[in-house]
């Protein structure tokens, strides 16, 4: 199994409640210019909650109904969300590396690639409405539509339609695509984290981050 590469570092200049905050991001082979959240002190966990929630909201893609809803789901630890919370290179000062990457030569990661102009077909996914609530209102150049396959009401898009028209792709929403096997739900419930659950990641985590801090304090 490939193993990522995980730092200790610092964030800054996101404008959300991380900033400042002393975290471990892991960087992937299949996302080499970014890294990802991957645990925190538990003193920062309140901090942390706070910043998913916002980078959800603003983005349109938060799907509790209220704030207290999602804290109700993050204190249960329960999957608050589909996505990965990712830190571009210039947010981060890394202050040691943890661990560093290994490739399974047996492993063969996904090949992701930029579309090209001549490439043709293949799918593009539409956002559910009932489970995006508020693309509408951060994004309302999308378009309100139909999944050709199921029928549930979903967001396009608008470079979706020059896709259709010069490469001829077809539209299929994320639950239809998940049960053709197209792609795979990120983070399902009964899957195990290699690290165990978040609880447990954190607790992992915590004393060789409180030796980092202090270790960090220490430095001219």
């Amino acid at each position: 199994m490939s193993k990522p590469k995980i730092v200790f570092a610092k964030v800054t200049g996101t404008g959300w409640p991380i900033d400042d905050k002393l975290v471990y991001l892991s960087q992937w082979a299949y996302d080499p210019d970014n890294w990802h959240l991957y645990a925190w002190s538990k003193n920062d966990d309140e901090a942390i909650m706070d910043t998913i929630w916002q980078s959800l909201t603003e983005a349109g893609l938060e799907m509790h109904d209220t704030y207290e809803a999602f804290v109700a789901d993050w204190k249960a630890e329960k999957q608050c969300t589909d996505m990965v919370f990712a830190l571009p290179p210039e947010k981060v000062t890394v202050i040691e590396v943890q661990q560093e990457a290994e490739e399974d030569p047996e492993e063969q990661p996904p090949a992701i690639t930029p579309r090209k102009t001549a490439d043709k077909g293949g799918i593009a996914l539409l956002y559910l409405k009932r489970k995006f609530k508020d693309v509408g209102d951060n994004h309302p150049d999308w378009q309100l539509v139909k999944c050709p396959v199921c029928g549930s009401e979903c967001y396009k898009m608008p470079a979706i339609d020059k896709l259709q028209l010069t490469q001829g792709i077809e539209l299929m929403c994320t639950e239809c695509a998940i049960n053709a096997g197209y792609v795979t739900r990120y983070g399902k419930k009964n899957t195990p984290h290699p690290d165990g659950n978040r609880a447990k990641r954190r607790s992992k985590n915590y004393k060789a981050l409180k030796r980092m801090e202090k270790a960090t304090r220490r430095k001219p």
